[in-house]
C-alpha cells in the first residue's frame, strides 16, 4: 500500500480549497472511533480559508461522526470521518465553511474539479434518506433559478440517493435550467473515486476512473451564489452509516479528505431532498 502523501504532494496549481482528515488537516485526528465533538475545525490545506466547522444536526448524539483511520489505498491521507446517520429520531452531522469563507462568493464560470472518496456500509438496506456530499447551502429561488425540483434545493450539490445513485446537479449562471449527471448504483463495503469535472460548458461525472453514462447534455456554466449560501462537505442526513474521505478536489459515510479547484478545461474534480433517482 503506497505510504500518506504530504499536502504539498497533491495540490495542483488553482486549488480553491482541500480538506482531509489525517493530523495534517483535523485536530481530532488519531483514535480510531473517537467522536469528533462539534466545532472541530478541518482546515482548508489549500491556504485559501475556506475551512470547515463540524456540527451535529437534530438532537444527535456524539457517535453520529467519528474518525477512523479506514481509507482508500490510493488516497493521500490515510483517514477519514465516518457519518452515522439515521432515522427515528432524526440524526446527522455536517461540516460547514463559515459564513466569509472565500468559496461562497465563487462562481466558478471558467470550470472546476470536484474529486472525492467515499464508502457505503454493506449491507445497505432500509429506507434511507439523501445524503449529501458537496453542496452550496442556500436556496436556488433566491438565485432566480426555478427550473428545478424545488426553490429550496441548493444551487449546486454532489449527493447520493436513497437507491446509492449519485446526483450532481449545478444550475448555471447564465440560465434557469438544471443540468444533472447521475451514476449508476454505487457498490456497498468498499471505497469509490468520484470525480466531477466541468469545462465551463459541460460537466462529465467519472466514478473510479471512468466516464458515466448519464451526464448531463445541456450546457452548466458556474454556479451562481445565493443570499444565504455557504459550502457544505460531507454532510449525513437521515440515513443509513457512511463514510468519507477527499483527495484531489471536493466527500457521505468515512471521508478522508475533500479537495476544489478551479479549472480552465477538463483535464483534471439542505436539508432539502432531490429528484427522485431515475
Amino acid at each position: 500500500m503506497p505510504a500518506p502523501r504530504p499536502p504539498s504532494a497533491v495540490l495542483p496549481r488553482d486549488t480553491v480549497a482541500y480538506w482531509r482528515f489525517d493530523a495534517a488537516g483535523l485536530a481530532a485526528a488519531g483514535s480510531d472511533g473517537a467522536p469528533v465533538p462539534p466545532g472541530t475545525v478541518a482546515r482548508d490545506l489549500s491556504g485559501n480559508g475556506n475551512h470547515l466547522t463540524s456540527a451535529l444536526l437534530h438532537d444527535s448524539g456524539p457517535d453520529t461522526l467519528t474518525w477512523s483511520a479506514e481509507h482508500h489505498d490510493g488516497q493521500p491521507a490515510h483517514a477519514s470521518l465516518r457519518f452515522d446517520g439515521g432515522k427515528g429520531p432524526d440524526r446527522g452531522a455536517v461540516l460547514r465553511t463559515g459564513a466569509h469563507a472565500p468559496v461562497n462568493s465563487m462562481t466558478f464560470e471558467r470550470g472546476y474539479t470536484i474529486e472525492t472518496f467515499l464508502k457505503l456500509p454493506e449491507p445497505f438496506e432500509g429506507d434511507h434518506a439523501w445524503m449529501g456530499i458537496l453542496s452550496w447551502e442556500g436556496r436556488a429561488g433566491d438565485a432566480g433559478k426555478h427550473s428545478g425540483w424545488s426553490d429550496d434545493e441548493p444551487t449546486c450539490s454532489l449527493n447520493v440517493s436513497g437507491e446509492r445513485f449519485l446526483q450532481f446537479i449545478a444550475y448555471p449562471v447564465p440560465v434557469d435550467a438544471d443540468p444533472t449527471s447521475w451514476s449508476h448504483a454505487l457498490p456497498v463495503g468498499r471505497w469509490t473515486h468520484v470525480a466531477v469535472v466541468n469545462d465551463g460548458r459541460h460537466t462529465v461525472m467519472y466514478v473510479d476512473g471512468s466516464r458515466i453514462v448519464r451526464n448531463a447534455a445541456e450546457e452548466g456554466r458556474g454556479s451562481p451564489p445565493s443570499a444565504s449560501r455557504s459550502s457544505s462537505a460531507a454532510r449525513s442526513r437521515p440515513s443509513g452509516t457512511a463514510r468519507a474521505s477527499t483527495a484531489g478536489s471536493a466527500t457521505p459515510g468515512s471521508w478522508p479528505g475533500l479537495c476544489a479547484r478551479t479549472s480552465s478545461c477538463s483535464a483534471d474534480s439542505s436539508d432539502e431532498p432531490q429528484r427522485g433517482a431515475p
